[in-house]
Parts: structure tokens; C-alpha cells; sequence
């Protein structure tokens, strides 16, 4: 790869999300990932020197990036949002696009920039739990709504000891208390109840006190080597050891609050930053302090496929979200869906990738 080296000059406007498995990680580790450089460049590549772009499936990129049309521009548009715009109206033209079209419109649309330097993905996804309305024998662990008008805040110890019971502030009922732990983590789930109802569960806000990553106890400890943290790691420990687990998760004062609404999207994915449902597979998580959302991106890696092989995975992507944990021009988080395989697959994503970063022809 040749040519001048361009730096990233995009706006700068971070919105909340669903919390990626890194950002989880972070948050109950307490140790950054690697990979986040505070400045990368941008280098110019062909579209046929991209490995492994001819063999994608392109329509179901152009689907995603249909996707992000939907999503509101709001008032203080950059120049490159505004050409974002042009080609969503482009791309609403084509119709149904065979793979080829597809593939096309974006070699014909877009330029293609390959970040310099070895980049970083991890994944994310939505919970789905079961849970109740109210409170049975089998679901009594219960997440509660901010109460209003107590200050200060309870703590999550003494919340665990019943500090908001009994007051109506419970917005459902969990049968197991690791479960609440970490929705708290991920920010928001999809629930059913017994009776087949759908609901989300979203963050609403947090106590106020201070947090500790339970997974840096673990290895202080030496219950987890360092080596082989993940979440799914801290999650395996809690549930085989349900008596220390409750003081182990009494040790985080931290305690976050729920909203719940009636799920109305169906089989669509949660809403991402960029204010349009999530695709898994295609939408990609990147740091909005650089990235316009609907931006496509190529991602180049070899991750773990979910049945416990490593496999190449060379995918077209769409900028839907952020997170506050990721940070830098080659940092991304992909979304792999909902539901505990999507979970369990998300949790083992820690690895190096290309990024070519997708901008709209002037």
C-alpha cells in the first residue's frame, strides 16, 4: 500500500449503547484492552487488494447500510453525514441488489482507507433472560427502577439486603441473582416471561457509588489467571461457587437501575447509538468520536466461529453503535445477535484485525 497518509478529522458525539463484551470486561476487570492507539493513519487501498473482499456477501452490507438510512441526521450534519445521505437515496434506487451490484455500489461509491498498524475487535451482544413480572418461588431475585426523592442512594450490599424492598420499585424478577449482575453490565437484555411476553430491560441510571471490577479481585485472588480472563470466565466462576459469589458481587458498591418496556421490535436487534436496530453480524460498534454512524468497514481477522474453531472472517460492516470503551480509529466491537450462543461467542472476541474504513467518494 502507497500514497499520502491521511488523519481522521470527523466530528465528535458519543451516545450510550448496549455495553460490548470489552467494555463489560473493562468495567469488571478494571484492566484496558489492547489495541488502542491513541492516533492511527489512514492509507489508501484498492478494493481488489482487500483480502478477502470479493468473496463477502455484499447485499447483505448494503442491507445493513440501508439500515442506518433510517436512523435520524439531526441539525449539526458534517460534510461526509450529508454524503452519507446522498448514497443511502442511491442506494434505496437499486431495489433488491444481487451480491454483485452491491459489491459495486460500494467500489463505485466509496473510497477505500486501511488503517495503518494492527487493530483490535471484541464482541458484544443482547441478553435474553427469563424473568417474571412478579415475584414466584422460582423468580425471586428481583432488579429494581431508581427510586425518587431517596438520597443518598443504597448500595448494591445493602439493596442485596432489601433496602428498596417491598416499596413497588421492582421491574421484574430474575431466577437467579448472577443473571442481574451482569445485565447491570450490559446495560440492557430482552426478557420472557412464563407466559411468553417480551420485554426489554434498559439502564436507566446507576447509584452513584463507586465501582470495583470483581474480575480484578478474582485474580488477586488467584481464583482466575490473568491470562485466561474473559467474561465468560468470571461468569463460570460465580456459578460454581454461589456462596462466594454474593460476597464477591457485594464487594462492587455499584448498582445500576432499570426501566422496562414491552418489546415491539420482534426479531429486530436492540437500537444501537445510531438510533436504528442492530444487525448481528453486520453492525460494528466504533469510537463516534472519529466515526460518522453508517459508515461501512471492512473488518479482516480470525476469530473463533462459535463451535470452537478459528476461521477466517472477512466481512463488510456497518458503523450502528459506540461504547465508552471503544477508543481509536482501529477499535471495534461487533454485535453478534441475542441470546446465550450470541453471548458465549461475543465473550471470546479479543483479537487483532485490519480495518479499511469505507468513506464516500467527494
Amino acid at each position: 500500500m502507497s500514497g499520502k497518509q491521511l488523519t481522521l478529522p470527523w466530528q465528535r458525539c458519543v451516545r450510550g449503547r448496549v455495553v460490548g463484551a470489552v467494555a463489560a470486561l473493562t468495567l469488571l476487570v478494571g484492566i484496558a484492552p489492547v489495541g488502542q492507539a491513541n492516533e492511527h493513519t489512514m492509507e489508501p487501498i484498492e478494493f481488489k487488494s482487500i483480502p478477502g473482499w470479493a468473496a463477502d456477501d455484499h447485499s447483505a452490507a448494503l442491507y445493513a447500510f440501508r439500515q442506518s438510512c433510517r436512523g435520524s441526521g439531526g441539525q449539526n450534519r458534517s460534510d461526509e453525514q450529508r454524503r452519507l445521505e446522498t448514497l443511502c437515496e442511491r442506494a434505496r434506487l437499486l431495489g433488491q441488489a444481487s451480491r454483485d451490484e452491491a459489491r459495486r455500489f460500494f467500489e463505485n461509491n466509496f473510497l477505500a482507507m486501511r488503517a495503518a498498524g494492527e487493530g483490535f475487535v471484541t464482541g458484544y451482544f443482547e441478553p435474553v433472560l427469563k424473568a417474571s413480572l412478579t415475584r414466584t418461588k422460582s423468580f425471586r431475585y428481583p432488579l429494581y427502577q431508581k427510586p425518587q426523592g431517596l438520597n443518598p442512594l443504597p448500595d448494591r450490599s445493602a439493596i442485596m439486603d432489601g433496602a428498596l424492598a417491598d416499596r413497588g420499585l421492582e421491574v421484574l424478577w430474575l431466577d437467579n441473582p448472577i443473571d442481574g449482575f451482569f445485565v447491570a453490565i450490559q446495560g440492557s437484555a430482552r426478557v420472557e416471561t412464563p407466559e411468553g411476553k417480551r420485554y426489554r430491560l434498559r439502564y436507566a441510571a446507576k447509584s452513584g457509588h463507586p465501582y470495583t471490577p470483581v474480575g480484578r479481585v478474582l485474580i488477586a485472588r488467584g481464583e482466575i489467571p490473568r491470562d485466561q480472563m474473559s467474561m465468560q470466565a468470571i461468569k463460570d466462576w460465580l456459578y460454581a461457587h454461589p456462596d462466594a459469589a454474593e460476597d464477591v458481587m457485594r464487594l462492587n458498591r455499584s448498582y445500576i437501575f432499570f426501566s422496562i418496556e414491552e418489546d415491539k421490535q420482534g426479531t429486530e436487534g436492540p437500537v444501537g447509538a445510531a438510533g436504528v436496530p442492530l444487525i448481528a453480524g453486520r453492525s460494528l460498534a466504533l469510537d463516534h468520536r472519529l466515526y460518522s454512524y453508517g459508515l461501512p468497514v471492512f473488518i479482516g481477522a480470525r476469530l473463533p466461529d462459535g463451535q470452537g474453531a478459528v476461521k477466517p472472517f472477512n466481512r463488510l460492516m456497518v458503523a450502528h453503535d459506540t461504547g465508552s470503551a471503544i477508543r481509536g480509529p482501529a477499535r471495534g466491537d461487533i454485535f453478534f445477535g441475542s441470546g446465550y450462543k450470541a453471548g458465549e461467542q461475543a465473550g471470546r472476541i479479543r483479537h487483532s484485525a485490519d480495518f479499511v474504513v469505507l468513506r464516500p467518494r467527494p
